[in-house]
């Protein structure tokens, strides 16, 4: 068993922190399996952040009020660092996306005016014993 040491920004470490909980619960070892998991990953080379992503994430942001003002209930796509297609469905914005803004790497797609659904997870365990008969 190895041991890694480094440094991240306060933010990306919380982030971490939180995303491992998530997915591995509270136990004891779930930032160790999570950072296992993010090394492999990063070794097979499944995710590459770019400056692609970081462009339509910023576009995102910036436009982000302005979207949910004009088109509540639709759907939009963000690629290249701008709005590439508003459409009723799903189906349709990724259509007018593929047309304008052709074969990119990265797209932010999403319904304007929905909230992302908080997930939570406890990871309580808990097992039922037997009290008796009453």
């Amino acid at each position: 068993m190895g041991l890694l040491k480094g440094e991240v920004p306060d933010e990306v470490e919380d982030r971490f922190r939180k995303k491992a909980m998530s997915r591995f619960g509270y136990a004891r070892g779930a930032i160790s399996k999570a950072l296992e998991e993010a090394v492999r990953s990063w070794l097979r080379g499944e995710y590459r952040g770019n400056e692609e992503e970081d462009e339509n994430n910023k576009a995102y942001e910036s436009m982000s009020r302005d979207l949910e003002e004009k088109y509540p209930g639709k759907y939009a796509a963000i690629a290249a660092g701008r709005l590439v297609a508003v459409a009723d469905t799903l189906e349709e914005v990724m259509e007018k996306a593929e047309q304008e803004a052709g074969n990119v790497s990265h797209r932010v797609v999403l319904k304007l005016g929905e909230e992302a659904a908080l997930r939570v997870k406890l990871g309580w365990r808990v097992r039922r014993k037997s009290a008796g008969h009453l």
